[in-house]
């Protein structure tokens, strides 16, 4: 019988080192995970140290729903074990950057991961020394079968005003993303977030920006926002 091929959905999630990328992206992978009816248990998964995340796991249908490409380079990452059989495959790429040294890598191992596993989401963290621009590019051309490609860019609020002064890479993130995640606000004054509010919208105006502390659970609308067609 022919395998029917699913149009893989794909998320770039960028943002400088310590932003919270890993955070996000375990509740994100919750999320997607829990839209699925054959779900019959759940796992938990420890994230960055920080806080424990809840992954469904066991599903009917053998397929992986969610692909996962790591670039953390250095970082805490997801523990690719305690995914195995949740319906979650990870491959770690950690040898280089995936926007430059390692694109060519980066392109076949979304191949492989399409062909081979058929996916529903394809979900790439890249490490928060990257052009996530590029990391987007080197993933479309990897990928067959793609409905929507979507950059995030995690902003870190407490650190913003610092980083920024000191990495001109942080602008270099900020203007091409989809969307923004303006994190760690309950560690920001009034003050400081009215600043990173009026930076982020005069370099990426077009960009829709959510506010969120990713140690809080994060909500359905959120979610919503964040795996939204463009």
């Amino acid at each position: 019988m022919m395998r029917r091929e699913k149009e893989m959905k794909a998320i770039v999630l960028g943002g400088f080192l310590g932003a919270g990328k890993t955070s996000i992206l375990l509740q994100l992978i919750n999320y997607l995970l829990a839209q699925d009816s054959n779900l019959q248990q759940s796992t938990e998964v420890e994230g960055d140290g920080h806080s424990r995340q809840t992954i469904a796991a066991d599903y009917v249908d053998t397929n992986t729903k969610v692909a996962i490409i790591e670039n953390e380079i250095g970082q805490v990452g997801i523990d690719g074990a305690t995914l195995s059989g949740a319906g979650v495959t990870l491959r770690e790429l950690v040898s280089g950057c995936i926007c430059c040294s390692l694109s060519g890598e980066l392109e076949a191992t979304v191949r492989v991961l399409q062909w081979q596993l058929n996916p529903e989401w394809l979900l790439v963290e890249a490490t928060g020394l990257a052009y996530p621009d590029k990391t987007v590019e080197n993933v479309r051309k990897g990928a067959a079968h793609l409905s929507s490609l979507k950059l995030i860019v995690l902003v870190d609020a407490a650190r913003f005003r610092a980083l920024k002064t000191v990495s001109p890479l942080i602008n270099a993130q900020i203007i091409p993303a989809d969307l923004l995640i303006l994190n760690k606000v309950d560690l920001a004054s009034d003050t400081e977030l009215d600043f990173v509010r009026g930076q982020l919208r005069a370099l990426n105006p077009n960009a829709q920006i959510l506010e969120v502390s990713a140690l809080e659970p994060l909500t359905d609308d959120f979610f919503k926002a964040v795996t939204a067609d463009e």
